[in-house]
């Protein structure tokens, strides 16, 4: 009640003096001064967890902003609100009202002992805040006590005794988060809102987003502190090799566009021109015939035949000693050379030895980059777990086979997205030699047709769209400008199903009926796709799908489209050994 009365004098002398909240409190002097220091060392020091808050705000110092992308900046904000304030701070904010206020009261007043009161006044008051708030942060602390308490156990029962560090991490960012969302009031009215609407995804979706991009929450700060650890591992591999695969494009220099074409389709036309199938077979029968014919003559006459023989058997022998004389000859030179003067050449000698030693260094420089995009990868994938489960263990009602789902999908693109502009490069690095081979067969199959890449004549669909299968290209070339693993795999499993059913359009209304795309139809029809798009990193980023996308969508269609995707590019990128 006191203190109440405490505060509504305060005001009100705040009033009278014109205090508003914006202006800033001058420092004190003699007993205001003393008294104002006296509340300041009250307050509570910077807990541990607010200084490694703290340091985390500092941002990368001497950090080399890589050319040709956005250079990644991790700074957690510092803007982590706090709606719920100790009694010590609230006493501390009401005596600077009431400290402002009679200072503005003894300018006005005139004579000396007037201004003593108002001064004894003001201390008696400011002690009397300082005794109530003493004794409420007692009571604040026993209740926060208490509620830690209660949320200890609560963790114990969710992850059992701590074995090992991680299991004594996750307690600790259990009790965080419980402890931030009691001081948070929406976050108490989403849960509420959770239990009552489970099943409800986009509602899910709409939660994690909400917490991920709420900078104070424990996840995400735990989020931001796995996306700098991969960003501190990856920017040093990748930050100077950002544009090393950038000359891996279509048309590749030193091929002319559409050089295989020309010999395939002059093969094809050779074969199927009016009497060229028939004039080639009987050409080859009579040949053979001829052979055959040969041989019953020179059965027939015996004597000639061995003649015959006899006279090859002489040439042989005779061709014979004529190679082991030179061979004779050869080798005396060379050991006359060779004692004669012994030089060599230091020059082709240094230069083989360089060659060597770049390929060494090439196959050790490729090995490493291997091994660590490996633990890169994993990694990745170790730090998603971890805070999908985090998020299972601190909303129960997301624990559910729809629930897993919506996280793993939800966590995926706001961790993959800031590091995907270094993760691709990786993985373009890694296969490097393999994007050059299909960047080689792009540009020499350059403006193929269905039937080029041996698609079946029922599936080739001339006249159905100026370029057949077009949609089908489209979207496959908006595979490299999505982030999302899962949203590119996605994207493929749109493609397969804009096959189908550019073959089920092109059938409608036609006597015969459409033909069903197996496996064996789909790969060649995918090539023309893949040759069509003129992306040489599909590569890369199906590699990049395969090891971050999450097991169970690979056992089902998605799986399937992937395999079936790869299994084009591969078969695309073979025929560069035949240019």
């Amino acid at each position: 009640m006191v203190c109440l009365q405490s505060a509504g004098r305060a005001q009100a002398l705040a009033q009278d003096a014109g205090w508003s909240g914006s202006s800033q409190v001058p420092k004190q002097q003699s007993v205001l001064g003393k008294e104002h220091s006296s509340t300041d060392s009250v307050r509570p020091a910077l807990s541990p967890s607010q200084g490694r808050i703290a340091n985390q705000n500092k941002p990368i110092a001497n950090e080399k902003r890589p050319s040709g992308s956005q250079c990644l900046q991790f700074v957690p904000s510092a803007n982590i609100s706090r709606l719920e304030l100790d009694p010590l701070e609230k006493m501390s904010r009401e005596n600077q009202m009431l400290i402002t206020a009679y200072r503005t009261r003894i300018a006005r007043t005139k004579g000396i002992a007037s201004k003593y009161q108002l001064s004894v006044s003001l201390q008696r008051r400011l002690s009397e805040n300082m005794a109530i708030a003493k004794a409420k942060q007692e009571e604040f602390l026993r209740a926060k006590l208490e509620k830690r308490e209660k949320l200890q156990q609560d963790a114990l029962r969710k992850f059992g005794i701590s074995a090992t560090k991680e299991d004594d991490e996750k307690k600790q960012l259990y009790l965080q988060i419980q402890e931030y969302e009691q001081c948070q009031e929406w976050l108490r009215g989403w849960r509420h809102k959770l239990q009552e609407t489970p099943e409800d995804t986009v509602f899910m979706h709409q939660l994690i987003k909400l917490i991920i991009s709420t900078s104070g929450h424990p996840l995400a700060q735990m989020l931001q502190k796995y996306q700098y650890l991969i960003y501190d591992r990856l920017q040093p591999l990748v930050s100077h090799r950002l544009d090393e695969c950038s000359h891996i494009r279509v048309p590749f220099h030193g091929l002319k566009p559409g050089s295989a074409l020309t010999q395939s389709r002059a093969g094809r036309s050779c074969l199927h021109s009016d009497g060229g199938q028939d004039s080639v077979v009987p050409a080859v029968v009579d040949d053979v015939s001829n052979l055959y014919t040969n041989a019953e003559l020179a059965t027939g006459n015996k004597d000639d035949l061995a003649n015959a023989i006899e006279s090859a058997r002489q040439d042989l022998e005779q061709a014979a000693a004529t190679g082991e004389n030179l061979a004779k000859q050869l080798t005396h030179g060379m050991n006359a050379e060779v004692d004669e003067e012994e030089t060599f050449d230091e020059n082709d000698v240094d230069e083989t030895l360089k060659a060597d030693d770049d390929l060494d260094l090439e196959s050790v420089e490729g090995e490493a980059l291997q091994r660590h995009a490996k633990n890169i990868i994993n990694d990745v994938r170790l730090y998603i777990d971890r805070l999908h489960e985090m998020f299972l263990a601190t909303y129960e009602q997301l624990n559910t086979p729809l629930g897993r789902d919506q996280v793993h999908s939800s966590l995926e693109q706001p961790f993959l997205e800031r590091l995907w502009p270094y993760l691709l490069p990786l993985f373009r690095l890694i296969n490097k030699s393999k994007e050059t081979q299909l960047a080689k067969a792009m540009t020499a199959y350059m403006g193929a047709k269905p039937d080029d890449m041996f698609v079946g004549e029922n599936l080739c669909l001339y006249g159905h769209e100026s370029v057949p299968y077009s949609s089908a290209i489209c979207e496959l070339q908006r595979v490299v400008h999505l982030i999302c693993p899962l949203s590119k795999l996605e994207c493929v499993v749109h493609v397969i199903k804009i096959i189908c059913h550019s073959v089920d359009e092109y059938y409608t209304g036609k006597a015969s009926q459409s033909p069903t795309v197996g496996a064996d139809d789909l790969v060649p029809v995918l090539a023309y796709v893949v040759v069509n798009t003129g992306l040489p990193q599909l590569i890369s980023e199906c590699h990049a799908i395969e090891e971050f996308i999450h097991e169970g969508y690979l056992m089902g269609e998605e799986g399937y489209c992937l395999i079936s995707l790869q299994t084009a590019l591969g078969y695309v990128a073979s025929l560069s050994e035949k240019l």
